[in-house]
């Protein structure tokens, strides 16, 4: 109560409060995504597509048995595909 008046306060700028002027943000350029499958259109290598998924699979058979191994097939699994839906070939 009889406390000695705080320095700050009488040093303190009491100017009048402007609101904040916000700058427009430009809009950002929409991305080109090129797909590798657009890209094998184009150079008509798209009877490499199937020999691709060919051997992928081919690739995953002489994996060891094993959560990641040849019996599942992360990260794409077959919908509704073994026990839970969990992507298990059966």
């Amino acid at each position: 109560m009889w406390q000695p008046h705080l320095e700050y306060l009488k040093e303190e700028r009491y100017d009048p409060i402007v609101p904040v002027q916000l700058r427009k943000m430009p809009a950002k350029p929409k991305r080109i995504r090129i797909l590798a499958h657009e890209v094998a259109l184009e150079r008509g290598d798209t009877w490499q597509e199937g020999a691709q998924r060919r051997g992928l699979r081919l690739w995953n058979k002489m994996k060891p048995p094993g959560p990641l191994g040849a019996g599942l097939t992360w990260p794409f699994p077959k919908a509704g595909g073994g026990p839970k839906g969990l992507g298990f070939r059966v």
